[in-house]
């Protein structure tokens, strides 16, 4: 009830006020966002927000706590206010100990409200002023995916590429930013930078949580090249050695198909039965269906694959 609310955020303002330690006091501003907008009296608190802050100007804590009412005002949803507060902290610390994490978090806000050459305009400020690894390679991941989005995909690249040079970032953010760079080089029909990358992950991370989605890929770079052998080479090595990963069905249909072109038909019938049998409800079971029924027509099984296609109707 809004007294309970009223009483916890005078007691988080009293814990804020008593304590010397500007980590705890920074953490008790964390919760007394979280109760006024319980309250809907974001205001209240960005005005208590920017008196403390004047309190402590030049300071660290000033700092954080000027760059707490533009935080404020995003999370509640406000992005105007949060974009005024955000200009204002700028102006009073241009070059303050937050201002690159500041413009990771504009950068956010101007996402949020659909301002993406403002967001990424943030996010590179970010990247290119940060000395921090890990919201380095998040800034130029978070461009690559604006971009790619927007299907821009040279920019993508680019971006996906700082992003995986990052030294001290966290490998699985490098690793993610290997694929997007071969996924956005495939977009642009560049196999031969897609294939790079594909390489690089392989040398970089043998047995990393991508290798399925880099199957997948190398795989449709094979088809574009008409080598349907090494297309249906792709999928097995994915389906041998992870069978349980979420892809595991394409590459069953799409191993089917590969050996229906290659007219290894009695092939083609047993990796159909293989993915029906361990995905009977997958939405890709009707094209696989009527693989089976091709091939069994090739064999000169006539009646078989009639049956098979009035099954499927």
């Amino acid at each position: 009830v809004a007294s309970n609310w009223m009483a916890a955020a005078g007691a988080y303002e009293q814990a804020f006020l008593k304590s010397d330690d500007p980590f705890f006091r920074l953490k008790c501003v964390d919760e007394l966002m979280m109760v006024y907008m319980k309250l809907d009296k974001a205001n209240t608190l960005a005005d208590k927000l920017r008196d403390w802050a004047d309190k402590n100007a030049k300071t660290r804590l000033g700092e954080a706590l000027l760059m707490d009412v533009a935080v404020l005002w995003q999370r509640a949803g406000k992005p105007d206010q949060a974009i005024q507060a955000f200009l204002s902290f700028f102006e009073a610390y241009p070059n303050g100990a937050l201002n690159d994490r500041a413009h990771f978090q504009f950068g956010w806000v101007f996402l949020e409200n659909k301002q993406y050459e403002s967001a990424i305009s943030e996010y590179q400020k970010a990247a290119e002023r940060t000395k921090n690894p890990q919201l380095q390679a998040d800034a130029w991941l978070k461009i690559g995916d604006l971009q790619f989005e927007r299907q821009q995909f040279d920019a993508a690249v680019a971006a996906y590429a700082r992003c995986s040079q990052v030294k001290g970032a966290d490998p699985a953010k490098i690793e993610q930013s290997l694929y997007q760079a071969a996924n956005a080089s495939f977009k642009l029909g560049n196999y031969a930078e897609a294939l790079k990358f594909q390489q690089l992950h392989a040398l970089q991370y043998p047995g990393g949580k991508f290798v399925p989605e880099f199957l997948l890929l190398l795989a449709e770079i094979r088809r574009k090249g008409g080598a349907i052998d090494k297309v249906a080479e792709s999928f097995k090595t994915l389906l041998d050695k992870y069978p349980g990963s979420l892809h595991a069905p394409v590459a069953w249909q799409g191993y089917a198909e590969a050996l229906y072109t290659l007219g290894r038909f009695k092939e083609g019938i047993e990796a159909v039965d293989s993915f029906v049998k361990n995905f009977p409800k997958h939405d890709l079971v009707a094209r696989a269906m009527q693989m089976r029924a091709r091939c069994l027509e090739r064999l000169d099984q006539t009646e078989k694959a009639v049956a098979e296609f009035e099954s499927l109707i």
